[in-house]
């Protein structure tokens, strides 16, 4: 799935939140967010974060922007606390990953790799579902598959992994 576009239709100007960098200090929290949500554990460097925090500075939510080979970048590792879920955080923690996607890499697409049942939910964000595009970064094609294989192993069966990419930028 690809993503970048930070004028999405989706706002949230009395955020509950206050974003910031990750901090070495906030490695422990993210890793144990993302194993605790079964996503994607690896590459999980806290450089590449940005972190929600509650008015006690509690660490609420994260998200980051994950680089691969050959000018990909992906949007990660996007978790929510479950007590504060439905509450904003997670679309400010992607607004503010769009926007400094954007900034950095206005001519890379932002790929995003998530569960069939999500796609609603990137969708306002401007994402559009990409399928059998010859575009699609192999690494995307690589991780369908394990993913597939992992869900039989677990589940006996196949779950549906979807790509999804910016419509915004389709032209990248």
């Amino acid at each position: 799935m690809t993503l970048s576009n930070p004028k999405s239709k989706i706002q949230n100007p009395k955020s509950p939140v206050r974003l910031r960098p990750a901090t070495a200090a906030d490695q422990p929290t993210i890793r144990r967010m993302v194993r605790g949500a079964r996503l994607n554990p690896r590459h999980l460097e806290w450089p590449n974060f940005v972190v929600a925090v509650d008015e006690g500075g509690t660490m609420v939510g994260c998200g980051q922007i994950r680089p691969h080979q050959g000018d990909v970048w992906e949007l990660a590792s996007l978790v929510t606390a479950e007590a504060w879920r439905g509450r904003g955080v997670a679309a400010d923690i992607i607004h503010h990953l769009q926007a400094q996607h954007a900034q950095n890499h206005p001519n890379a697409p932002l790929w995003l790799m998530c569960a069939s049942n999500l796609v609603p939910f990137y969708t306002p964000f401007g994402f559009a579902e990409v399928t059998n595009n010859p575009e699609l970064p192999a690494y995307f094609g690589r991780m369908r598959t394990i993913a597939r294989t992992i869900q039989w192993l677990s589940f006996g069966g196949y779950g549906e992994e979807i790509e999804m990419r910016d419509r915004d930028r389709e032209d990248l």
